[in-house]
């Protein structure tokens, strides 16, 4: 059953809808709070905080991508004020940054996404890594679709850069 029938049906209590959601998007979220706030702890709570974000101030979903879109956009609001709130720095507790060296499911690519400007890797990580098209995207970010197409240009030029030229389409 998806979100949008279970909506429709009021079928299943918010709590199983919570659930639900949680077993659907949470590597989604997680991996876009991370790209924004680069700690694995922020990244943890801005998911907690979305998830219940969901569960007290939903609305009505027309589908599950709907339901997506709509929680991604709150963690990138929910990391936009994680971001305000305290100054970041880049540096990482010293077993944070062993772990996330030796984490086996990083590779090349992603490691240079993660080193671009925040900007540019939500978008970079949105369009490759989720699927979004740029209309999308920008719903999603609260930005003009030109805007996005213009940091998804400039993301691939500094991927290019740090590549060496050697990327082409």
């Amino acid at each position: 059953m998806t979100f949008a029938e279970t909506f429709e049906t009021g079928k299943r209590s918010g709590k199983d809808l919570l659930n639900q959601a949680v077993d659907a998007y949470t590597d989604s979220i997680y991996r876009h709070a991370y790209f924004y706030l680069r700690s694995r702890q922020d990244a943890e709570d801005v998911c907690q905080e979305v998830f219940l974000k969901l569960y007290t101030e939903s609305k009505g979903f027309t589908d599950d991508n709907h339901l997506k879109a709509w929680l991604l956009r709150v963690c990138s609001n929910v990391c936009k004020n994680v971001l305000r709130r305290k100054k970041h720095t880049d540096s990482l507790p010293l077993d944070e940054a062993m772990t996330v060296a030796h984490d086996p499911q990083r590779d090349d690519t992603m490691e240079m996404v993660f080193s671009l400007p925040p900007m540019y890797a939500a978008v970079i990580y949105l369009y490759y890594y989720e699927g979004y098209q740029t209309a999308e995207i920008a719903s999603i970010l609260g930005k003009k679709d030109a805007t996005v197409r213009s940091q998804l240009k400039r993301g691939r030029e500094l991927l290019r850069e740090t590549l060496g030229g050697s990327y082409e389409k």
